[in-house]
């Protein structure tokens, strides 16, 4: 008896499963259905509202996109700018060090010469000394002024770096204002 009690509690929630559930949803669709006709306009009109909300959101991401990659083509530009420019600048600052040392070793070497022509004796060594001294004295103005252009140099290019350094650190700005203008999309 037990057994037949058990085997009729499954036919009767076999057969909800199978009917009455069912016909409960079709009846709770056809309602819902009835009641929905007022409310799929609204719907509609909410997702059309959407897609346009959707559409610009695009519209403005592949905006935002282009102007990023233009910048970020910009500063590699202008990376190599500075990076040229600071090569250019430790060029001439070491050849103002090369230039620094020669003038220094022409000037002692002018001394040397200018310490021995009084002690010199001899009237044809004097005239060989005076001859050393009067194209190391020309020898050394034109290394002085030498050493001076390439100051000169040096100056115009540590000012022309640091005018390519200040393009590239507003390049720079720019792009983290963008990256600033993507973050709360991204959290969306």
């Amino acid at each position: 008896m037990h057994q037949e009690e058990n085997r009729t509690a499954r036919w009767i929630s076999a057969l909800s499963r199978k009917v009455v559930l069912p016909t409960a949803l079709t009846l709770t669709a056809n309602a819902t259905a009835q009641s929905s006709n007022s409310t799929n306009a609204q719907v509609l009109q909410e997702l059309l509202t959407e897609v346009r909300q959707l559409r610009m959101a695009l519209e403005r991401a592949n905006t935002l996109n282009a102007r990023l990659q233009i910048t970020l083509q910009r500063i590699q530009l202008q990376q190599n700018q500075v990076n040229r420019a600071s090569s250019d600048l430790e060029s001439v600052r070491g050849a103002i060090s090369k230039a620094e040392a020669d003038e220094s070793q022409t000037s002692s070497e002018l001394s040397d010469v200018e310490s021995r022509l009084p002690q010199e004796q001899d009237p044809n060594r004097q005239k060989e000394l005076q001859g050393v001294q009067k194209y190391m004295k020309t020898k050394l103005e034109q290394q002085t002024h030498a050493v001076q252009e390439l100051q000169g140099k040096e100056s115009e290019l540590a000012t022309s770096l640091q005018h390519e350094q200040a393009k590239l650190a507003d390049l720079q700005s720019r792009l983290d204002t963008l990256e600033k203008t993507l973050e709360p999309q991204q959290t969306q």
